[in-house]
């Protein structure tokens, strides 16, 4: 959301700079915020003051056309009438948007309100400081307990101040202002007491701004009061009637509770009977007094309740908060947010309170049958849901049994107590809908082009155009063409296409255009989140997101989101009803032709449009081996921490034996934290390090790296080697490159499957692309249920799933013994790249099942265990004494993306932000295991002081002990760099920090800084 931080910005600043000028001034955080809002308020009143003159003039011109305006809608219909209204608007200059001009009363302050919120809502000097009656500025004031009694004041002031500001004008204007006091009250209710002081005092500053702008509404009104007399004598009269069946009523009550206390006596003892029943006596008569004045209240509260009137448009918009802040609640990432459940039931129960109401009034215009039907079935909704809030409130459990069935509720949530209120809701709904009836468009002959072209949009760019624009940026990642990403999507969008259009042919002629103003609201609100204001979520890792937790973004942000949801709505019903239905269709039409155009020009510049140049290459599908002649593996798995094996092999003591002829380099050095800056020295040595290749300003990255590995295939032909590789990130090679090129997975292996205990594989990137389209568009209470913590829409909801789109590079691990064969004359060079390390960490079990979200160390056991499995296959067969192995990983892991623990014991020392921080130390400790020609024995430790960009060097040396001496003056460089997305195409990598270490990587003290992005050359190196 850097686009809203771009905008809010400005008012950020001045709120800030108010605030600690204020604080300068007095020395209190409290005093400060209400210096705060007084500052704000008195620079927005010129801005008051011209809307309340811009006001009255628009009143007193509305005043002028009102009996015109009556008398055509008295006298013309549907076309006609609103022609003339629109000339008639005309003739007086008048506008029917200025109506809207008391809002921007409201809206003026809602930036500087955002920014209270975002300086306020994490300003740290806060926490703890108290004032007046508030104990805390940076929590709720909590004064009741669960009861905040600061946001009850505020809503005083708000209705105090409608209904002065309304005093003299409309009761419509009051309506809005009690429903924005209410929804404030609701939104407020549980932020911190700082917040809701600064909007307590801004509305008290509203108050008193009256006197200003408005200082007729102080003035005694004259209203007629009805005789004393005449109110006095209908009392009597109604008193007088209802006295006979009030003595029933008393003498009913009385014995009743006469029996009550004579059975009690009898039970106990008749010491106090007496005095029982005085109290019985009293009882009956306080009894009989309510139910007077009940009878008494009753006609009035009838006729209020005749008279109470919703209008659609609120009810309805009241109901989507509520819907909308429900799926935020449920589905808010990594829990529930208790706030938005909160809103959503505060915002439910008065959409509750107006159905029933109306359900009430609707009762002489439905059947007994149907009405007692739905009374049934709404008191049992009813009841759950103060089932489920009595648990939520009391954690008592309450358990029940109905016609023989137990019902046991012992735990709940805002989600289980809304969910009932909600069905509710949608139980009386029709009755509303019967009284205040849709209205009725007749079709336009254009309807039909809308649906079709809103159709095409919203679900051709979730399962069409966004998924092959997104396959076109990096599409080496894939393992098919363009054109399939094109044909996994055409029968979804078929299906959605073919389902909307009978669903308008379904629906009476004259309510058609509700379908269409929901299509067009819709297609604006997926292009606003996926086109204009996309969340940064980092890339997409697998099957999960780099930043997941971005997902959880502030409250405020949600109620921008509903609130632009029912805005959009609502424009897209104005524009069908204005007929504004062929700019409509001109506008869908470019729409479409840009966004088509786009992802397909996108589509074949990468030149994999037609066929996958990397899933089609021609290759035999097998790892070759040679008995007679040397081979070299070199396995390069990703972000796979070197000091892991250090706890390895305290908790396996075969692991050394196991790992026979190995050995482990603990002291070396990455020469980078991330893979695009890795690449380079892993293939080329030291001399391709990032600074180096940086000179070259010609060439692209992924060009660079392409060329280094062609040196590398050189270099291995030079050495007597074939060349045999599967795809190595950041580059690209002619197929005539390689030997024997292995593919992500080829169909010839589906026959080894079931020896690894599956029947079949499935390959799902394109249902991810689809769903990361899906997640991008749809707004932001959906988002973390479409997520599903990367499980998606299609995944399962256990920690296990045979279909996952990871498995295929789990499965060739497994594979390697199977598909490894040692009948080659020639001996072989393998470079086998590894994305099974790197974030998300999964692993797969015996069964094929893939087991989610294991820990960083679990991951690296299970990778390590399914290349000992491939190395014993070597020993089998002859081939392990003359092949060289090296296992060198890119860099360490970031264990920031690991939820919990570091689950490995920390070796480093000396560490801290000010100086070297651990992160880097860990990001920046890779894994170096080799395994020389003929080397036997157990696992053995060398503490030299060692590099990864060492290891091509050591895979194509004559003797690795001869040209790897100790050298205790080595200095070796590491560098702080970062992933960018236009990172294959930029012609430089994104470094942060160059640092040049000594001895041991261990201790924070051998590194030195020696260049700085922001600051160059800090020392030389």
């Amino acid at each position: 959301m850097h686009f809203f931080n771009l905008i809010f910005a400005p008012f950020v600043f001045i709120v800030k700079q108010i605030f600690l000028y204020s604080y300068n001034l007095t020395g209190n955080y409290g005093l400060s915020i209400v210096l705060l809002s007084f500052a704000v308020s008195l620079l927005l009143l010129p801005i008051f003051i011209l809307i309340e003159k811009t006001k009255r003039r628009n009143d007193a011109i509305r005043q002028r056309m009102k009996p015109l305006a009556d008398e055509i809608k008295r006298c013309y219909r549907g076309q006609e009438r609103y022609y003339y209204l629109k000339t008639l608007n005309r003739q007086h200059g008048y506008s029917p948007l200025k109506a809207l001009i008391p809002i921007l009363s409201l809206l003026v302050q809602i930036p500087f309100f955002i920014a209270a919120y975002q300086f306020l809502e994490g300003y740290p000097l806060l926490e703890g400081v108290s004032f007046l009656f508030i104990k805390d500025l940076s929590a709720p004031d909590a004064l009741l307990g669960p009861v905040n009694i600061l946001p009850i004041v505020m809503t005083v002031v708000n209705l105090v101040t409608a209904y002065f500001y309304t005093r003299n004008g409309n009761t419509a204007e009051r309506k809005q202002m009690v429903v924005v006091a209410v929804l404030f009250l609701i939104l407020l209710f549980n932020l911190p007491s700082g917040l809701v002081l600064y909007w307590t005092m801004n509305n008290v500053f509203s108050f008193l701004r009256l006197f200003v702008t408005n200082p007729e509404v102080f003035k005694g009104r004259s209203v007629e009061k009805p005789k004393v007399s005449e109110s006095v004598s209908g009392l009597k009269v109604r008193v007088t009637s209802a006295l006979p069946k009030l003595k029933k009523t008393f003498v009913v009550v009385l014995v009743l509770a006469v029996l009550s206390q004579l059975n009690w006596a009898i039970s106990n003892n008749f010491d106090d009977f007496g005095l029982r029943l005085i109290l019985a006596l009293t009882g009956s008569l306080v009894i009989t007094f309510m139910v007077l004045l009940a009878a008494l209240a009753y006609p009035y509260i009838r006729n209020m309740l005749k008279g109470v009137e919703v209008k659609p448009v609120f009810l309805y918009s009241i109901f989507f908060f509520s819907l909308y802040f429900y799926l935020a609640n449920k589905y808010f990432y990594l829990g529930g947010d208790n706030s938005f459940g909160f809103i959503s039931l505060g915002l439910i129960v008065c959409v509750q309170l107006v159905l029933s109401l109306y359900f009430i009034k609707a009762y002489r215009v439905i059947g007994n049958l149907y009405f007692g039907i739905t009374t049934v079935v709404a008191l049992f909704l009813l009841m759950a849901q103060l089932s489920s809030l009595f648990v939520f409130i009391t954690h008592l459990p309450i358990s029940l049994s109905l016609a023989g069935v137990n019902v046991t509720i012992e735990s709940s949530s805002f989600a289980k107590i809304i969910l009932p209120a909600i069905l509710f809701a949608l139980l009386l709904l029709p009755y509303y809908i019967r009284i205040n009836a849709i209205e009725k468009i007749k079709p336009h002959r254009q309807y039909l082009q809308v649906l079709l072209l809103s159709t095409l949009f919203v679900a051709g760019n979730i399962f069409l155009w966004n998924p092959l624009a997104v396959y076109s940026t990096f599409p080496e990642n894939f393992m098919f063409s363009g054109l399939k990403v094109l044909a996994g999507g055409v029968v979804p969008f078929l299906i959605i296409f073919s389902a909307l259009t009978a669903c308008y042919f379904l629906i009476p002629k004259g309510y058609r255009w509700l379908l269409l103003a929901l299509l067009i609201a819709t297609l604006m609100l997926f292009t606003i989140h996926s086109t204009l204001l996309p969340i940064d979520m980092g890339t997409l890792q697998g099957d999960k997101f780099e930043k997941p937790s971005a997902i959880s973004l502030p409250q405020y942000l949600y109620a921008l989101d509903a609130l632009a949801a029912v805005l959009l709505f609502g424009l897209s019903v104005w524009l069908i009803k204005n007929r504004y239905v062929k700019h409509t269709v001109f506008a869908l039409i470019i729409l479409n032709g840009l966004t088509i155009t786009q992802s397909l020009y996108k589509g074949f510049k990468s030149g994999n449009f037609i066929s996958n140049t990397i899933a089609n290459r021609e290759s035999e599908c097998q790892i070759e081996f040679s008995k007679t002649n040397r081979n070299v593996v070199y396995i390069i798995p990703d972000m796979l921490q070197g000091w892991s094996m250090n706890k390895m092999m305290k908790e396996d003591s075969t692991l050394r034996h196991r790992l026979d002829g190995f050995v482990w380099y603990p002291n070396t050095l990455a020469i980078s934290r991330v893979t695009n800056t890795s690449i380079g020295p892993l293939i080329g040595g030291l001399s391709c390090a990032p600074d180096i290749l940086d000179k070259d300003k010609e060439r692209t990255v992924s060009e660079k790296l392409s060329n280094i590995k062609i040196d590398l295939i050189r270099r291995v032909n030079d050495f007597g080697l074939n060349f045999s590789s599967n795809h190595l990130t950041y580059t690209s090679l002619p197929d005539s490159c390689y030997h024997n090129f292995l593919p992500e997975w080829h169909h010839d292996w589906d026959a080894y499957l079931p020896k690894i205990g599956i029947s079949s594989i499935k390959d799902n990137d394109i249902d991810l692309l689809q769903c990361n389209a899906l997640f991008f568009s749809v707004p932001l209470a959906l988002k973390s249920a479409v997520y599903n913590e990367g499980k998606w829409l299609f995944g399962s909801s256990g920690k296990k799933s045979k279909s996952v789109s990871t498995s295929h590079k789990h499965q060739f691990l497994r594979l390697l013994p199977y598909i490894s064969t040692a009948k080659e004359e020639k001996g072989n060079f393998i470079l086998l790249y590894s994305m099974v390390t790197h974030f998300p960490w999964n692993t797969v079990n015996d069964d094929g099942t893939l087991n989610r979200d294991v820990s960083p160390y679990e991951n690296g056991v299970w990778t390590i265990d399914q290349l000992i499995a491939w190395f014993d296959w070597m020993k089998q067969n002859g081939v392990y004494d003359n092949t060289r192995i090296v296992v060198v990983s890119d860099h360490g892991t970031h264990w920031r993306r690991f939820d919990k623990e570091i689950e490995i014991d920390i070796p480093f020392r000396n560490y801290g932000e000010n100086t070297l921080p651990l992160n880097y130390m860990l990001d920046l400790n890779p894994m170096l295991l080799v395994k020389d020609f003929g080397s036997q024995g157990s696992l053995r430790e060398d503490w030299q002081f060692m590099s990864n960009a060492d290891a091509i060097e050591m895979a194509l040396c004559d003797t690795i002990s001869n040209d790897f001496p100790q050298d205790s003056d080595r200095i070796l460089p590491a560098f702080v760099s970062w992933w960018t997305k236009d990172m294959p195409s930029s012609n430089a990598f994104s470094l942060e920090h160059k640092y040049m270490v000594r001895k041991s990587i261990f201790d924070a003290n051998n590194w030195t800084m020696v260049w700085d992005k922001h600051k160059g050359t800090i020392v030389s190196d």
